[in-house]
Order: C-alpha cells, then sequence, then structure tokens
C-alpha cells in the first residue's frame, strides 16, 4: 500500500483504496478539487484556471457539505 495523505482540512492521514494514489480514492473520505480563475490574485497560475487536488476526510466533508453545492 502507498503512503498516506492528509486531510486537507484537519490533516488526518487517510490511505489510498488502490495501489497509488492515482485515482486520489481515500479509505473513509474523497478527492477534493479547488478550481481558482479570472479573479484570484495569487492562485490562478495559468490565466485562466488552475486545479489543487488533494484529500478530504468523511468528517469533514460531512461538516462542509452546507456550504458546497453539488456539480454532478
Amino acid at each position: 500500500m502507498s503512503d498516506k495523505k492528509p486531510c486537507v482540512v484537519c490533516g488526518t492521514k487517510l490511505s489510498s483504496v488502490n495501489e497509488d494514489w492515482k485515482h486520489m480514492q481515500p479509505y473513509g473520505g474523497g478527492e477534493i478539487q479547488l478550481i481558482f480563475s479570472f479573479g484570484s490574485t495569487k492562485y490562478d497560475l495559468n490565466i485562466g484556471a488552475t486545479t489543487f487536488r488533494g484529500v478530504i476526510c468523511d468528517g469533514c466533508a460531512e461538516k462542509m457539505m452546507i456550504n458546497l453545492e453539488i456539480m454532478s
């Protein structure tokens, strides 16, 4: 099994369900993407859209759901 990755919110270490992190599928959590585009003065690195990836544990995701929109 590969190295654990920290939850982007609380730092809890999550293991991958696969042999590697290619698909960002942790046990007890999920992938999170932050997309910055026009308007960001710090994180829009390519002047159009910059996407950052990480993992989030189920507990932190549950607390954030009230503030998120479902895209698909």
